[in-house]
């Protein structure tokens, strides 16, 4: 049982997620984290839709999301966990979860002052301060809206 990829996508599971990362990854379980997406039972159902026949699904919030990770409980051998935004990430980094790569491509800062660095990669000043304590703390971040897209480090894209 492994996670193969860690996502932050304001989208979560969509057709891109379903079928182009999972089905080049071969997952067979996604999980979305996000406290607020556990009480939308539409958007869940949506979701569901999408998910690819034998897969499991599941929403959770990052403190259910926490214990999965430190209880290594998850159902499938190869999981997508996607994370709505970076406050999820770093709600679940301060519960001890730890991440060694993260795909950033899908964040999408609300505001005025907001800068697009890419094509869903638009930060603005909390979420760039946000992935610089992730670089800091050894995450990999990584931009790849695509498995055919190169991977391109936020170290380099962003200068951290």
């Amino acid at each position: 049982m492994s996670v193969i990829l860690n996502k932050i996508d304001v989208k979560m599971i969509y057709g891109k997620i379903t079928n182009n990362f999972g089905r080049f990854l071969g997952a067979d379980e996604y999980i979305v984290v996000n406290d607020e997406i556990i009480n939308d039972e539409e958007k869940l159902n949506l979701m569901q839709l999408l998910i690819p026949a034998g897969s499991q699904f599941d929403a959770v919030s990052c403190k259910t999301y926490a214990k999965i990770f430190h209880e290594n409980d998850y159902y499938g051998n190869k999981t997508i966990v996607v994370f709505r935004s970076l406050v999820d990430v770093m709600s679940c980094l301060e519960l001890g979860v730890k991440f060694d790569k993260i795909n950033c491509a899908g964040i999408h800062s609300e505001g005025v002052e907001v800068i697009e660095y890419e094509k869903m990669l638009v930060l603005g000043d909390d979420d760039f301060e946000k992935l610089r304590v992730l670089h800091n703390r050894g995450v990999e971040l990584v931009y790849q809206p695509t498995v055919q897209e190169k991977e391109l480090t936020l170290k380099n894209l962003l200068k951290l």
